[in-house]
């Protein structure tokens, strides 16, 4: 096992707790990793997602018995965990391919789908008659460009218009100087004629 491999797979055993009485669970973390920024690629458009369907299929080898995770884009490693009947709970997962039950019945997410995030933000917009705005989104898929494509399609089919598209590719809160211009650049034009 190679040194990285060792550093991420570490094994935490549960004891102590009544969760299940007379079992003992084991939590395997294992990290895929991440494109490059500069590759502007989503993990689903990538060797990613085959890197974490094999880690998967070593991890269900081994006795693995329920998935937590994965982040971001998760379509085809939920696809795997319904074809082997086993459970998937993603704790970042908005991609709305997931969400038919009748093909990915083994997943279950914590976070909700772009389409739900987006009928509460037009359905928001829609309450204070903005009917042009401009959408502010992450470039993941999870903190929000598949949500910014949600809002987009909704938006117009209630005839509300995106006068214009911005994105931030960094965590937020170590850069929130950025969030600062944009709001800056485009407040005057939010939502005028």
């Amino acid at each position: 096992m190679s040194k990285r491999k060792a550093e991420v797979q570490r094994t935490w055993t549960f004891t102590g707790l009544e969760l299940l009485p007379g079992r003992r669970l084991q939590y395997v973390a294992a990290d895929i990793g991440t494109n490059p920024a500069a590759s502007g690629l989503a993990r689903s458009q990538s060797s990613l997602a085959a890197r974490a369907i094999r880690i998967m299929t070593e991890m269900r080898d081994n006795g693995t018995l329920a998935f937590i995770g994965p982040d971001d884009t998760c379509s085809s490693e939920a696809l795997v965990a319904a074809a082997w009947n086993l459970p998937m709970i993603s704790y970042r997962c908005s991609d709305k391919r997931v969400s038919d039950k009748r093909v990915f019945y083994t997943f279950a997410r914590t976070l909700p789908s772009s389409r739900k995030v987006s009928k509460s933000v037009v359905a928001l917009l829609k309450a204070f008659r903005w009917n042009r705005f401009i959408v502010v989104s992450g470039s993941h898929p999870a903190s929000g460009s598949e949500v910014q494509e949600a809002i987009e399609e909704l938006s117009q089919k209630h005839g509300l218009v995106v006068t214009e598209t911005r994105r931030y590719t960094d965590y937020l809160p170590t850069h929130i100087h950025l969030m600062d211009r944009i709001v800056a650049d485009t407040y005057q034009k939010t939502r005028g004629e």
